[in-house]
């Protein structure tokens, strides 16, 4: 993945958006006994698509936010 000044915005809008929905909604549902991660399919999502640098680098960067 080429990484332009607009694709680094996206993923740092993604990042934020996914940890506030994290932290904020999806901690207090109950879906079959326990929480739903949906942070962790996204950055599972990201490290797929955008390959193994991106992944890590948005995954560390989440987990962070969420902390």
């Amino acid at each position: 993945m080429i990484l332009t000044p607009g694709i680094i915005a996206r993923l740092v809008a993604l990042c934020a958006f996914v940890a506030v929905a994290q932290v904020v909604c999806f901690s207090k549902m109950v879906v079959f006994g326990s929480s739903p991660d949906i942070a962790l399919l996204v950055v599972f999502s990201l490290g797929v698509l955008g390959g193994s640098l991106t992944g890590a680098v948005v995954g560390f960067s989440v987990g962070l936010l969420i902390y």
